[in-house]
């Protein structure tokens, strides 16, 4: 099933005994909380791990007439879905050190280069795993227990939960690769 972010914030509501809600305009103390932090816990759950579900790779286009200082070229970071943190990236398949400036990203590279930028993005929730959604919702229910029930023993306990349920998360869902490729070009040029 396909959730919205009113419904993530309403089954953590409900678990700390407060209204669920179907937007979050209004006045009522849970819809303004929501305004309030939903984004800010989500992101942060989001950029806790590499989900497979929130996780990206794009080859980036150099940029000219860019004032540079300590690299060679800028690149156009992606704006759809726009970066949240960036996990790696490669020029023709080596990682390479970096710098992000604005929405550019500064490496010693050339339009010949191919440039790969792997990261992490926004992932809409209708997107989310399960386990994922969870881990969101006891995150928020935290959050929620403190800000709304005023009960830190309640938080406390869905702290606590939360933790657990990250776990669980990262072994159902964490992004899963394969192997990396060992290059036998070293050996094998010995043996010649």
């Amino acid at each position: 099933m396909a959730l919205t972010k009113p419904e993530v914030a309403s089954k953590a509501l409900v678990m700390v005994g407060a209204n669920q809600i179907s937007s979050f305009d209004g006045s009522e103390i849970e819809k303004v909380v929501s305004r309030q932090i939903y984004e800010t816990i989500v992101e942060d759950c989001i950029g806790a791990y590499y989900w497979d579900f929130a996780s990206g790779s794009q080859q980036l286009v150099m940029v000219t007439g860019t004032t540079l200082v300590n690299f060679d070229n800028a690149f156009q970071l992606p704006t759809n879905p726009a970066p949240m943190t960036i996990e790696s990236v490669r020029v023709n398949g080596v990682e390479k050190k970096y710098d992000i400036f604005e929405d550019k990203l500064f490496i010693d590279a050339n339009e010949e280069n191919e440039v790969i930028l792997d990261y992490t993005f926004r992932a809409d929730e209708s997107t989310w795993h399960p386990a994922f959604t969870m881990w969101a919702v006891l995150s928020l229910a935290e959050a929620y227990a403190l800000s709304i029930t005023r009960k830190e023993e309640i938080a406390e306990a869905f702290g606590k939960k939360a933790e657990t349920q990250f776990a669980k998360a990262k072994a159902r869902v964490g992004k899963q690769t394969s192997n990396k490729a060992i290059r036998l070009t070293r050996l094998t040029s010995q043996t010649r």
